[in-house]
């Protein structure tokens, strides 16, 4: 809502739950609640002050007694987008009070510039931290309680292009990690690996042809641990993904081609545990909207629409089809 002209307010509550019934131990039932209110400032033409409070709640239950069931996280934040000729600015701090693991600020800046009417370039730094599930700190014969919080810096470099028949975008990256997350089998735990490093070229082309929307985007990952010099642990190293949207009136009709390359994995039932290769896949997406009235919008989405067996992880099963339909009212959009 707008209290005034110059100001909106977005409030947002939300809950998501993950509820497993395990044949050795029970359920374990975890729980995750989130609170947020954001304000948006125009402070001028073309420079916009965000600020607001996000407040996060964990809980684990079940048939387990955990050493820890519930933590919080209230995180304060704010970010200015600023746009001077050419030039745009985008810079954002963010501070978390984590119940469990202390205090962390993390920040972003960015920078883009119109080098011709139809090429911009950007930079662009942030950091980021992330605290381990409750899982990984207690989850019975599986779990480390000393895990430390995952921290992150990325910086990235990108072109983007609006040239007449459609636009591209060209952009690279590297992520440093520090106190990754990995399970380690032979150590019968997950730990944190000292030093990761992700550096990655991304490149997407869009067009419209015959009144179709397309899409295709390529990923290319080089995920390692600095320390021994191999490649993480189940993360494909190439993605390709079509996408194809048109719209009928009122019906918006969609198909998302996605495929992955292989990854590397782990054989726990040896020990030590033995290197694996998982085979790479392809799946397809099916999507439908309807817009009901002004304010009704009616979508649907068949994920893995042709029921494809893969593995992301060794030896554990992936779904299979899926259905999706959700109802959205959006008053005055």
């Amino acid at each position: 809502f707008t209290p005034l002209e110059s100001w909106d307010v977005t409030l947002t509550l939300g809950e998501s739950r993950d509820e497993t019934d395990d044949l050795v131990y029970g359920e374990i039932n975890t729980r995750r609640k989130q609170a947020s209110w954001q304000n948006d400032l125009i402070l001028a033409r073309n420079q916009i002050l965000t600020a607001g409070i996000d407040l996060l709640q964990d809980s684990v239950s079940g048939s387990l007694t955990y050493a820890e069931d519930t933590r919080d996280n209230l995180a304060i934040f704010t970010q200015y987008q600023g746009a001077f000729g050419q030039l745009n600015l985008t810079a954002g701090l963010r501070h978390d009070d984590n119940e469990a693991f202390g205090n962390h600020t993390t920040g972003n800046l960015s920078l883009g510039y119109t080098i011709t009417p139809r090429v911009r370039g950007i930079l662009s730094y942030g950091t980021a931290f992330r605290a381990p599930s409750f899982n990984d700190l207690y989850y019975p014969g599986f779990s480390n309680p000393e895990l430390q919080p995952e921290e992150s810096t990325s910086y990235e470099l990108g072109f983007t292009g609006d040239p007449g028949w459609g636009s591209w975008e060209l952009r690279a990256f590297r992520t440093e990690i520090d106190n990754m997350i990995q399970y380690n089998p032979n150590a019968g735990k997950p730990e944190n690996i000292a030093a990761a490093r992700i550096d990655g070229l991304e490149t997407r082309i869009g067009t419209r042809l015959l009144d179709w929307d397309l899409s295709t985007s390529l990923t290319l990952l080089d995920p390692r641990d600095q320390s021994t010099g191999e490649v993480l642990q189940r993360r494909a190293r190439k993605t390709l993904r079509i996408d194809v949207d048109r719209s009928f009136g009122k019906t918006g009709l969609g198909l998302s081609f996605i495929a992955q390359d292989s990854r590397e994995d782990l054989d726990y039932s040896t020990w030590p545990a033995t290197p694996v290769t998982l085979g790479g896949y392809g799946l397809a997406d099916l999507r439908a909207s309807q817009q009901l009235s002004s304010d009704w919008v009616l979508r649907g989405q068949i994920k893995n629409l042709f029921d494809k067996e893969y593995e992301t992880v060794y030896s554990y099963n992936t779904l299979g089809r899926e259905l999706f339909i959700s109802l959205t009212y959006a008053p005055g959009t």
